[in-house]
């Protein structure tokens, strides 16, 4: 299981796929999921079992929907993947990068830093930092309902 993830992540990174890439696909998903309920969040995850129940068989995971007090969306992709990538620059530098934020960019942003743990660069309509952040973000995106 754990080759075929890298598999998967390696192909999604270089753009050689058309996957859709489901949180509950990431290995140890629900570990992840509990460490992000420790963060000092300024805004609420939903439950594990009612974002487990949202999969569809076939994998995808459906979108539950923002709350609505949420500043801030992240629209999904034309093919219905969380719009978060790995840019790497050279041989060591790789940066987490979240695209297609609407709303408020500063709040979206400080949930970024507190989820990463990391100093985010804000641009016009993404937000980027340092590290492979790729499974956190996504499962913290997720479970917003993004």
């Amino acid at each position: 299981f754990f080759f075929a993830m890298s598999l998967i992540r390696r192909n999604f990174i270089r753009g050689g796929t058309k996957l859709i890439v489901t949180p509950l696909m990431i290995p140890e998903a629900q570990l992840r999921y509990e460490e992000l309920k420790y963060l000092p969040l300024a805004f609420p995850l939903r439950e594990y079992d009612e974002l487990f129940q949202s999969q569809l068989p076939s994998g995808y995971q459906v979108p539950l929907g923002p709350s609505e007090d949420l500043p801030f969306v992240v629209e999904r992709t034309k093919s219905g993947n969380l719009p978060v990538y790995m840019r790497i620059w050279g041989t060591e530098q790789e940066r987490t990068r979240v695209q297609k934020i609407r709303g408020d960019l500063q709040a979206f942003a400080n949930e970024f830093e507190t989820v990463t743990g990391k100093i985010a660069k804000r641009h016009m309509a993404h937000v980027e930092c340092a590290g492979d952040h790729l499974d956190r973000v996504r499962i913290w995106l997720w479970a917003l309902g993004m």
